[in-house]
């Protein structure tokens, strides 16, 4: 059985149970190559979920933690299956792909950093189970990940209960049962977890205005929201014909971070962001605004007055939906009892994923950004700011900048 939750802290589980080189290329928008890698992954991940969205509900992913979480089961994999999760990691791409992802990961969540930006990793198998020394040798030098023994086949509710508070724990208590009751079983074996938590300030605070503005949902209908406003922050703004949107650029303290928002010139029509297009024509607008006068690595800047909505999302991935997108991904083997490969991980036979979580969320405000996630699975000369005003549907994403690593995907689209 495996398993994957979100809420931006991110956390990513999978459970199994048993069945009765690509060149650097990188640039200052991905200055390590893991993360275009992931950006790819990112997207497409995106894409093949969105078939389950409603027209007008509001969406949060973190692509980094269900990365991270396929991740730690790729080395445990052989055969087809690992080929099948490599190419869906864009793995194949490298010839030493865990090192580079390591490498990724490592300086994601440096502790020096003035954000709080943490992650943490487990692997919790059954008592009864032998997990290969090379491959738990590999989860501890790639992924810091331990691994805990539990009771699963004799208390499997207690067992649940004690990954639960790990979780808990390593997400500020915003995700307190990422397993439901009863997905753990006495069949279950291996249950991978990711956490992964966000708050971060913004790099000039926003200030709430007094008064509900108008948001335009759609071409056809408004309604009034409650909206915030910074006067002097740096920005970096632009329109994009290909994606007939307009975009922003902001910057969280210290530039560590930095939120993406494009926002469809037609209110709400999103058509540009879901298709197999998508990753290319985003990665070309970093890259052209990352590049563009950015010696230092970053994007130009100009004092801009940005009012935006506050909000906040809580998103659920079904494991249906999960299965069937990474299915469109081509990880097909690793759901099919008779065809998944787990041999690398262990000499038990019979093992699959059964079942695959997701659940994201995130709150906006005039501070900053608090996101949760969980898979299973100084000024120089004075400027008259310019006016930027976010009030229609937008998708975004949170960036490390220090990689160019994708931590958070999403869209808003109704207050």
């Amino acid at each position: 059985m495996l398993r994957s939750f979100f809420i931006l802290a991110t956390v990513c589980a999978f459970a199994l149970v048993e069945s009765r080189g690509r060149k650097s290329g990188h640039n200052h928008a991905f200055k390590v190559p893991m993360s275009l890698a992931l950006h790819e992954f990112a997207f497409d991940f995106y894409t093949k979920l969105s078939p389950n969205w409603g027209p007008q509900e509001n969406i949060v992913l973190s692509p980094i933690s269900y990365y991270e979480v396929l991740s730690i089961l790729a080395p445990g994999l052989g055969g087809e299956s690992r080929k099948q999760v490599y190419k869906a990691l864009r793995f194949t791409q490298f010839p030493n792909p865990e090192e580079h992802q390591a490498q990724m990961i490592e300086s994601v969540f440096d502790d020096d950093q003035s954000c709080t930006l943490k992650g943490a990793n487990r692997i919790f198998v059954d008592n009864s189970m032998h997990v290969k020394k090379l491959y738990k040798k590999e989860s501890v030098d790639h992924h810091k990940v331990a691994v805990k023994k539990l009771n699963f086949a004799g208390s499997p509710n207690a067992a649940r209960t004690r990954i639960n508070k790990y979780i808990s724990r390593h997400t500020d208590q915003e995700i307190k049962e990422l397993v439901p009751e009863g997905a753990i079983t006495s069949l279950t074996k291996i249950y991978l977890v990711n956490a992964v938590y966000l708050n971060a300030s913004w790099k000039i605070a926003f200030r709430p205005l007094r008064h509900r503005q108008t948001f335009h949902v759609s071409p056809s209908e408004q309604v009034e929201t409650n909206m915030m406003m910074a006067y002097q922050i740096d920005c970096s703004f632009g329109i994009n014909f290909e994606l007939e949107s307009s975009y922003v650029i902001l910057p969280f303290k210290e530039k560590e971070l930095t939120m993406v928002i494009f926002s469809p010139l037609a209110a709400g029509n999103f058509r540009h962001f879901e298709n197999n297009q998508t990753a290319t024509k985003i990665r070309q607008t970093l890259q052209k605004e990352w590049d563009y006068n950015g010696s230092d690595g970053y994007p130009r800047m100009t004092p801009c007055a940005v009012t935006m909505p506050k909000f906040s999302i809580k998103h659920k991935v079904s494991s249906e939906a999960l299965t069937s997108a990474l299915e469109d991904m081509t990880v097909t083997d690793i759901f099919d009892a008779d065809l998944a490969d787990f041999s690398e991980m262990t000499s038990e036979e019979g093992l699959y994923v059964e079942d695959t979580r997701h659940e994201a969320s995130i709150e906006v405000s005039e501070y900053g950004v608090k996101a949760v996630a969980a898979s299973s699975v100084g000024v120089g000369m004075r400027m008259i700011p310019m006016p930027i005003t976010i009030e229609r549907p937008f998708m975004f994403m949170i960036r490390h900048e220090k990689t160019g690593a994708v931590l958070f995907t999403g869209r808003f689209v109704r207050p």
